[in-house]
């Protein structure tokens, strides 16, 4: 297990989204800045950590985010997967659209949330099956949730 510093890759946490809890893995961490997974599962009460099935294909959003809502409680802590495996839960390529020219780059990120390369999409590159780019704070992370998993 990988630890740099407050949070831990591999890490697990609820997020309370109107009537059920979301959930987040985190992939990777810079300080505070986490690269999280979060999953399609939720639950109606909090779960411990070996009710949820972890799996990185399962997930509704990926996306880069503050600490903020670990560091104030709002988000719960679950616990350490045993069996993390980074190469699973790996660093996406993201896409961010350029709002002027309305063109899709490719965004990529080293293992330490350090963007290195940044490429426009190729003729037939999809943009929708990449996750969009940008740092989210902890109130988009649940408004976002809350819409997609219609808690």
């Amino acid at each position: 297990m990988q630890k740099k510093g407050k949070y831990s890759v591999g890490q697990v946490f609820a997020i309370p989204i109107g009537s059920c809890y979301a959930i987040g893995v985190i992939a990777r961490e810079q300080k505070e800045v986490l690269l999280g997974y979060f999953l399609k599962q939720t639950f109606r009460e909090l779960p411990a950590l070996d009710d949820i099935k972890l799996n990185a294909a399962e997930y509704i959003m990926i996306k880069r985010f503050g600490s903020r809502g670990l560091d104030k409680g709002t988000w719960i802590s679950l616990g350490i997967m045993s069996n993390f495996n980074g190469a699973s839960w790996n660093v996406p390529v993201f896409k961010r659209k350029d709002l002027i020219s309305g063109e899709y780059s490719k965004v990529y990120y080293d293992d330490n949330l350090n963007e290195i390369k940044t490429e426009l999409m190729a003729q037939g590159d999809n943009p929708d099956e990449y996750p969009d780019d940008g740092l989210a704070g902890y109130g988009f992370v649940e408004k976002r949730l809350a819409k997609l998993l219609k808690c």
